[in-house]
């Protein structure tokens, strides 16, 4: 960190003893929310800082005047008086002032400011002999227009424009590769060397670094041996000691949390706990180095610190700072000292750089407003390749926070190919409100959901003709030519299956007609299997059983006939559930099923292929387990059990449902196995069936030290971790936590390590971390960083921060 000293020079006459009292509270606000963050110090000085040493008053007040990098002048109605008697000078301000003018110069610094305070009619009207003065001098620097002029009408007006002078100027300065304070001409480093001594002295009166070196230096010049920890904190004191003339270091993952670990024992700098939250912020998105409790400890005092580093900084910390927002849903703020808007000029600015904007947005897409969205739809037309989705996403979520109309507007009218599928999801579900020309724009739009809903929509109107439909069906996307195939079906227009089969399975791809493995749309083959399911629904008895002759639609045909009851299939369906279907097999593939040619998946396929017959065998048994699931009935629950127990199908979502309503908590186990991930349902969510397992289970059994008793797949234990109440996370034993923080499951770990800080208050936690730190296994970082989370914040806070960030089961 490059730690610069800027010093700002204050003169004015008397009179405005409470406008300098003002300058020097907005002086040091300008300090501590600008320059500590961008690695400097700011000093405001003035005759009241200098007068101590010896010597005529007014050449020791120009010796630490020559030092500064800033001038602030104000006057009012006083002139002042002669410093000397036989000196240029009319008064001691005038000459501060030209003496500082004729240095800016020669040397173009201080850079200067000069503030006149309204003076009152009456006055005017009748100035004296030191009004005069001031009057001729106002004049005087209006015609030359040299530097900046202005007025103020009081102290906390005085404050404003001295606040946005310095802070304006301490932003420029710090930017700079200008030469560090200490390599400035001898001469000028001795003038200032009593002051920076004494500044030194009033802002660290106790200084740790600096014992800690005394005491190091100790040891090294006894050949003694520095531990572990001790060696990370010399390395933590030089990179946070970096000037601008080094290289730009950070204090690596493993001494940050060696020096977390022994903080209780030795206190920390201001500029070793700052060195530790850039690290921290830099590295937020690898959860492995603590950075809460610094933060935390930090703006405790600083309130303003945090938004002050998504602007001032390097890239790394200023995107992590925003991020550090975004979890803790921190709004944005306006900075006193900034006079610019920080969303548009430095979070989205058209020189900002990828991974700040990305941070931004992501912030934007869960907490923007209507206020910010112009500013990401500016993003958006950039089409810049790293932004350009997260620009989408943030767009979106501001418009649906607004309203699902809006959000659906948005879509039609922008064109994108692929956004997150949730957000999609939402939006389209509006497209009800949409009016009929927006819609038939839509029906050329880039992503293929849109192209879909649209179709749906139009033919819930009726305002859909053939040819359309007959272009819909001959999309790229499997899902438009199956919003092609219903809309054709309410018209009265439906092809036969095996016409909708040739539709949805057979892919348009440009490379299907040279080459097999392109030929078919996989994504396709399985929606005509739900499409070829509604149809048969509907269909009379008499048709279904005529289907049963046909080998491509029979197996449908018999199961459509199943689930609506009619006759003895139900019956069947029940005896082939028991024995796997082999007597279904062998009846209609008495000399079995042919393996299909080799693809281009299984060519490239690792391990041995699956048997054909084994894979009909369990779809078969996949659809006949789910339409029993579906028609709950109570007898059926052992028969259900025993085909997840010996089948290998997996856990679907009729299945979760069925066990819910006749299930009891024998049957967890079998929950477990849910599917992780599935085709997508019309919300997006790919994790539908896992999640409501779940949440089945913990409604069979909410003792969660149960739950972990049994053999449960990592996964769902992480997800039922996740998901029980807080207050029955708090009742395991602090063993059985540290055991968990211990497992060897990464996901499970995980989970654990997130939900103490939200279960649990500060003194268990800190009672938690010490056990666990006390464990020879007890090494893992990522359990440190989410403990550290509820040593730093309250648990509402970590509730936001950790709802903020991918759920540990994922």
């Amino acid at each position: 960190m490059d730690i610069k000293l800027i010093r700002a020079f204050i003169a004015s006459p008397g009179g405005l003893e409470e406008e300098r009292k003002a300058a020097f509270a907005a002086a040091e606000e300008v300090n501590r929310s600008v320059a500590r963050p961008l690695g400097g110090r700011l000093e405001l000085i003035g005759w009241e800082e200098t007068l101590s040493g010896h010597g005529r008053p007014q050449q020791i007040i120009n010796a630490d005047m020559e030092t500064c990098d800033l001038f602030i002048g104000a006057i009012w109605t006083s002139w002042g008086s002669r410093p000397s008697l036989d000196g240029p000078y009319t008064s001691g301000f005038e000459e501060e002032f030209e003496l500082s003018r004729k240095r800016h110069a020669e040397t173009s610094s201080p850079i200067m400011a000069m503030f006149f305070k309204s003076v009152e009619p009456g006055q005017m009207r009748d100035p004296g002999a030191e009004l005069q003065k001031v009057l001729a001098f106002q004049e005087k620097l209006k015609a030359e227009k040299t530097f900046l002029y202005g007025t103020f009408g009081g102290a906390d007006d005085f404050a404003a424009r001295v606040r946005e002078f310095l802070s304006h100027h301490v932003i420029q300065l710090l930017r700079q590769s200008a030469a560090p304070r200490e390599e400035r001409p001898i001469e000028i480093a001795r003038k200032s060397e009593r002051t920076d001594q004494s500044a030194i002295a009033a802002n660290d009166e106790v200084a740790p670094d600096a014992d800690f070196l005394f005491e190091t230096s100790a040891t090294v010049r006894r050949n003694g041996t520095l531990t572990a920890t001790e060696v990370a904190r010399l390395r933590l004191i030089a990179t946070s000691a970096g000037l601008s003339n080094n290289d730009k270091q950070l204090i690596g993952v493993h001494d940050a949390n060696l020096i977390y670990s022994g903080r209780g024992s030795f206190d920390l700098s201001f500029a070793e706990r700052r060195g530790l939250l850039e690290a921290g912020l830099s590295a937020i998105a690898q959860e492995n180095l603590p950075v809460w409790s610094w933060l935390a400890n930090i703006t405790s005092k600083e309130a303003d610190l945090l938004m002050s580093l998504t602007i001032f900084g390097e890239p790394a910390e200023r995107s992590g700072a925003i991020e550090a927002m975004r979890r803790l849903q921190a709004p944005i703020e306006q900075l006193s000292f900034l006079k610019e808007e920080a969303v548009g000029n430095y979070w989205l600015g058209e020189a900002t750089e990828s991974e700040i904007k990305v941070a931004a947005l992501r912030y934007l897409r869960d907490l923007g407003t209507p206020r910010e969205l112009p500013l990401v739809q500016q993003e958006v037309e950039r089409a810049a390749s790293k932004t350009l989705a997260a620009a989408l996403e943030a767009a979106v979520a501001i418009h649906l926070r607004q309203g699902d109309k809006e959000a659906a507007e948005y879509l039609i009218g922008t064109s994108y190919e692929k956004i997150d599928e949730g957000l999609q999801a939402r939006a389209l579900q509006q497209v009800a409100q949409l009016p009929m020309q927006m819609l038939r724009n839509g029906l050329d739009h880039r992503s293929p959901e849109v192209r879909a809903a649209v179709v749906r929509e139009l033919s819930e109107r009726g305002a859909i003709d053939l040819e359309t439909l007959d272009r819909a069906k001959s999309d790229e996307s499997a899902k438009v030519r199956l919003a092609a195939l219903r809309a054709l079906d309410r018209l009265g227009q439906g092809l036969s299956l095996d016409e909708a089969y040739k539709v949805l399975a057979h892919s348009r791809s440009p490379l299907a007609s040279y080459n097999f493995f392109a030929s078919i749309d996989s994504s396709g083959a399985v929606l005509f299997e739900d499409y070829r399911t509604e149809r048969l629904r509907s269909l009379p008895a008499a048709m279904l059983e005529t289907l049963l002759s046909t080998p491509t639609h029979r197996d449908a045909a018999y199961q459509a006939l199943a689930a609506r009851r009619i006759g003895d299939f139900g019956t069947r369906l029940r005896a082939d559930l028991r024995d796997g279907f082999e007597s279904y097999f062998a009846l209609h593939w008495p000399e079995g099923i042919k393996a299909p040619p080799e693809t281009a998946v299984s060519l490239l396929s690792i391990g041995r292929r699956t048997d054909p017959e084994v894979a009909k065998k369990r779809d078969l048994t996949k659809a006949a387990l789910e339409i029993v699931a579906a028609q709950r009935d109570a007898a059926d629950l052992e028969l259900v059990r025993e085909v997840l127990d010996h089948s290998g199908v997996p856990t679907t979502m009729p299945v979760i449902a069925f066990l819910k309503t006749l299930g009891n908590a024998r049957d967890i186990v079998r929950l477990s196995e849910a599917p992780m991930i599935t085709v997508p349902h019309d919300d997006g969510d790919i994790q539908a069936e896992f999640t409501e397992a779940a949440r089945v289970i913990l409604r069979l059994n909410k003792d969660l030290s149960e739950l972990i008793a049994l053999d449960l797949p990592t996964h769902m234990l992480a997800l039922l971790i996740e998901s029980t109440p807080a207050n029955e996370f708090a009742k395991l034993t602090d063993d059985a936590i540290i055991a968990l923080l211990l497992s060897d499951k990464d996901h499970v770990r995980r989970a654990v390590a997130r939900k103490v800080p939200v279960s649990v208050g500060r003194t268990r936690v800190e009672k938690l971390l010490r056990a666990y730190r006390a464990e020879p296994e007890g090494r893992y970082y990522a359990v440190t960083y989410w403990l550290d989370l509820g040593l730093g914040y309250d648990r509402p806070t970590a509730r936001r921060v950790i709802g903020a960030t991918q759920k540990a089961w994922l």
